[in-house]
């Protein structure tokens, strides 16, 4: 259904003003530009996750009381998150 629309918007937990904050974008009073912190993929290709990403790797050294097996995840998104 994506494909169509003009437009997607998802609202978070805004709390008491998030209604008065929806209506001035629906209206066009205010320009809804803001940046999310996190990325949406459209399909699970776009990720380009790799096994050292998820689910992890075995840790080499694991902390006292860790669950077998113990992974460590690594970040290796650097500039393409968010």
């Amino acid at each position: 259904w994506r494909d169509s629309v003009q437009a997607i918007l998802a609202t978070w937990p805004g709390g008491q003003e998030l209604a008065n904050a929806l209506v001035d974008v629906l209206f066009g009073d205010v320009n809804p530009s803001g940046k999310l912190p996190l990325t949406l993929p459209m399909t699970a290709n776009d990720l380009k996750l790799t096994e050292r990403m998820y689910p992890g790797l075995p840790d080499p050294a694991p902390p006292k009381g860790c669950a077998d097996p113990c992974l460590r995840v690594y970040y290796d998104e650097r500039l393409e998150v968010g």
